[in-house]
């Protein structure tokens, strides 16, 4: 019959006690709980924080699943709303559209030509760049979104409930040759599921929060810099000058007028 050896590890800093061979799996799961409190507890009071400052540089848990940039990130959204405007048809990835033509005119002004010329190009630098400074973000937070991928609730709650398993089965001193297979195997499951859940919280929750704040203040750097881009690719806009007019109704006029009369007969009045 096997018996039951624990992981264990003399250069862990942790401050879980060594576990002696004889000590129940049901201690050594009750152990690991109060020693991963502060870990789990900082899991759950970062998320929100977490995903908020995501929302701010443009990013979204969704973007790691996704092999490219998405369509709607900042840059490529307005692009798209301003191809809308000037009823050009928009496309997901304009860099690979068909630049169509489109002749009609109104008033005289060629609408189309003076956003294809003026505007669309600084819109593709922009979008270039914002493509690459997002994938630099994400880099940057990578380790937090593996922090919050590690499944450790659920490795946790699998390490839990094999505890009392594999006690009982301890317990029971199997002799059947199925029942020695079955006790061995949930005591390798349980040996390996405390070594993975050891290593998540071994650096300290301290370096674990030192390492986040410094991946969120290298992101902020990358964002700060992606907007000094954008100012020197937009910078040039400023120079535009609407060639639309926008005429009052003679309604309205008319309503201004009878407000205009109506005040000068109360100041008469006064």
């Amino acid at each position: 019959m096997s018996s039951y050896k624990p992981v264990r590890n003399n250069n862990s800093k942790s401050t879980m006690k060594t576990i002696k061979d004889d000590i129940l799996p049901s201690q050594i799961v009750s152990d690991y709980v109060k020693e991963s409190d502060g870990y789990q507890k900082y899991r759950i009071q970062f998320r929100e924080p977490y995903k908020h400052f995501l929302g701010c540089v443009g990013l979204d848990e969704r973007d790691w699943n996704l092999s490219r940039p998405r369509a709607d990130l900042r840059c490529n959204a307005l692009f798209q709303q301003l191809t809308s405007m000037y009823s050009i048809t928009s496309k997901p990835d304009f860099f690979n559209e068909k630049k169509e033509k489109d002749t009609e005119t109104k008033e005289g002004v060629d609408y189309f030509g003076d956003f294809d010329r003026e505007i669309r190009p600084h819109f593709e630098i922009a979008i270039a760049t914002e493509n690459q400074y997002y994938d630099e973000m994400k880099t940057k937070m990578q380790v937090i979104h593996d922090f919050y991928t590690n499944d450790f609730e659920a490795k946790k709650a699998e390490f839990a409930s094999l505890g009392p398993e594999l006690e009982a089965l301890q317990k029971s001193r199997p002799t059947d040759p199925e029942q020695i297979q079955q006790m061995d195997k949930v005591m390798n499951r349980f040996t390996e599921l405390q070594r993975l859940l050891k290593s998540m919280i071994q650096p300290g929750l301290t370096a674990i929060q030192s390492q986040h704040l410094k991946a969120m203040r290298e992101c902020m750097e990358a964002y700060q810099k992606l907007n000094d881009n954008w100012s020197n690719c937009f910078v040039s806009f400023s120079k535009f000058k609407p060639k639309l007019t926008v005429k009052r109704r003679i309604k309205d006029e008319e309503k201004g007028k009878d407000k205009a009369d109506k005040l000068g007969e109360d100041d008469r009045d006064i």
